[in-house]
């Protein structure tokens, strides 16, 4: 477990590490994706195996549940059991006219918050970011405390609409997929 913690602190590249390792030793010519989300992934493996709730794993359907690309970025967070269960019997569940139209609707829904409701939301940040800062020689006055909480609203929604929109395409996807 302290072994993952600290392969994933060297990758992750804190800058608190350049006061305890050399900077050159730092620089990775490689980009990684999802790895926080890995490492939870690990831990809650971890945790189940000890705590007896993992029957009989093998490296393989380790390696799949890790690096699933349906999941490698940000999730949604699928416990290993649930994703044991189908790789053991990968029979994709019978799908009728309804619930594949519902499926490309969430697609749909899901490309709407991430392309629209999050970017208007993240203009209206920048907006209000924009008036939070007053020329010089002008105090800040009530109407700034005003636009930060605009502001700080503005960005949590667009954290959630993206978030919440990437989420939407993926788990459809993936029910598409079986």
């Amino acid at each position: 477990m302290v072994f993952m913690v600290a392969v994933f602190v060297t990758l992750k590249k804190y800058s608190f590490l350049e006061y305890v390792v050399a900077t050159d030793r730092l620089s990775l010519g490689v980009g990684i994706v999802g790895l926080s989300y890995m490492l939870f992934r690990q831990i809650q493996f971890l945790v189940d195996a000890m705590q007896g709730q993992v029957e009989s794993p093998t490296l393989s359907s380790y390696l799949c549940f890790q690096v699933n690309p349906f999941t490698l970025l940000a999730g949604p967070i699928q416990r290993y059991q649930d994703f044991q269960a189908y790789w053991q019997d990968p029979a994709p569940l019978p799908m009728d006219r309804h619930d594949i139209l519902k499926a490309y609707n969430r697609i749909f829904i899901g490309i709407l918050k991430v392309v629209v409701v999050s970017i208007l939301f993240l203009r209206g940040y920048n907006v209000f970011q924009g008036r939070l800062e007053p020329p010089s020689g002008v105090s800040i006055g009530p109407k700034s405390v005003g636009y930060l909480a605009a502001m700080l609203y503005c960005y949590f929604f667009y954290l959630y609409m993206n978030f919440s929109g990437y989420c939407d395409v993926v788990i459809a996807s993936a029910s598409l997929l079986g």
